[in-house]
């Protein structure tokens, strides 16, 4: 009796073993993978959009800052159920890129804040909280100095998008279509 139940435990452990090594070889130990973004795949995509004549033709400057309030300086996030990590040269130029283009199909032209920039008003989005499957961004409008507007917009990845790049990309265009299409938002850059 003891040898079969030696032999049995022998063998459960020369199958974990192996079990082991072929999760190790082949990846699918929930390491994960690296998904690198690029700005350049994303197309805005704002056909649904109502009523663009009221922003067509307005110059915005944009900024995009990082969690701690300054550019650049926020380069990746994670999706810890599976263990992705999402990355990017900067963030900030990732979404900045992405929002400019967004904006310039509405009709806006967009110009980056900073010296010798024309006088217009400023938004600036500041990413609250940042995953694979939900953003959160402040979004504010300041004219001469002063806000304008503030608001937080939420938007959530699309299940039905496997591709992780491209639902990142339709994230942001959901963001920016909620931003355009806020009547208040519009207002504050009249």
């Amino acid at each position: 009796m003891e040898r079969k139940t030696r032999a049995r435990l022998t063998g459960a452990l020369g199958l974990s073993a192996l079990i082991c090594v072929c999760c190790a070889l082949t990846g699918c130990g929930g390491k994960g993978r690296t998904i690198r973004l690029d700005d350049a795949l994303c197309r805005p995509a704002i056909s649904n959009m109502k009523n663009l004549s009221g922003i067509a033709g307005k110059t915005v400057r944009l900024e995009v800052l990082n969690r701690a309030g300054d550019p650049g300086a926020l380069l990746g996030y994670e999706d810890p159920a599976r263990g992705d990590t999402y990355v990017s040269s900067g963030l900030s130029g990732y979404f900045w890129n992405i929002f400019e283009k967004t904006m310039a199909e509405a009709g806006l032209v967009v110009v980056a804040d900073g010296p010798g920039a024309p006088p217009a008003p400023l938004v600036r989005a500041i990413p609250l909280d940042v995953g694979a499957w939900a953003w959160s961004f402040k979004v504010e409008a300041r004219k001469g100095g002063t806000a304008v507007f503030k608001k937080t917009f939420r938007v959530s990845g699309d299940a039905q998008i496997a591709s992780p790049e491209k639902r990142a990309c339709a994230m942001a265009n959901a963001l920016m279509v909620q931003v355009l299409s806020d009547p208040s938002f519009r207002k504050a850059l009249e």
